[in-house]
């Protein structure tokens, strides 16, 4: 039973590393950028922009600090919400949702 086990929780790690990975890189294939509906933005803003979020580094440097951050559990800053980071956002809803059923 003990085997079962550790065999699923080794193949969902291997899973969520493969859909992590997969996730990266067909979001870095996708035309435009996170900055594209942002209001006349000037080079010099979008320049900084990209700067601030490790945007202006190379794919394989971006994947390796998304990797490391993502086994830290920082999922980032909010691209919609300014001010807000990811896990913010999450832990949120995940009180809304808790608060609403009890």
């Amino acid at each position: 039973m003990a085997k079962y086990i550790a065999k699923r929780i080794l193949m969902g790690i291997v899973t969520a590393f493969v859909v992590a990975t997969l996730t990266f890189f067909i979001m870095n294939m996708v035309p435009g950028g996170p900055f594209l509906s942002e209001k006349a933005v000037t080079p010099a803003a979008q320049a900084a922009m990209e700067a601030k979020y490790g945007l202006d580094k190379p794919l394989f440097a971006r994947y390796l600090t998304y990797m490391g951050d993502l086994l830290h559990g920082d999922l980032g800053l909010s691209l919609k919400k300014r001010g807000f980071t990811v896990n913010d956002i999450i832990a949120n809803i995940l009180a809304n949702a808790i608060n609403c059923r009890f």
